[in-house]
């Protein structure tokens, strides 16, 4: 009798491990599931993201280089402008040096107004 109470506790406790470690292993199971599908979200917004540093690198180094082109054609008309004797031009061709005036003056607005829009 005591065999028959020793082998029922025996395959009542192998049975409670049984069911104890297949719930154990559902549980795991379904935790890895959600970190995968967490890990891939992450995985696809740090692409996201790089890709968007990158893209603004990219316009950074596009801005610094019409910046050094702007720099050195404002350079060359200053260069320009010490060479000419203006005085002297605006007396013999007045009108000349006020379309020069007014052009240089509206691809200045035109110029402010590009960077004041982005």
């Amino acid at each position: 009798m005591y065999k028959l109470i020793f082998l029922g506790l025996v395959a009542t406790a192998i049975l409670g491990y049984f069911t104890y470690s297949q719930n154990k292993i559902n549980t795991l199971t379904e935790t890895n599931a959600e970190l995968n599908s967490s890990l891939k979200s992450y995985i696809e917004a740090n692409n996201i993201l790089r890709s968007s540093v990158d893209r603004q690198v990219q316009l950074l180094e596009d801005a610094r280089r019409a910046n050094a082109i702007a720099e050195r054609r404002a350079s060359e008309a200053l260069e320009a402008l010490e060479d000419s004797d203006l005085s002297q031009l605006s007396q013999r061709k007045p009108e000349l040096i006020e379309k020069i005036i007014n052009k240089g003056t509206q691809d200045v607005l035109n110029q402010i107004e590009s960077i004041t829009s982005q």
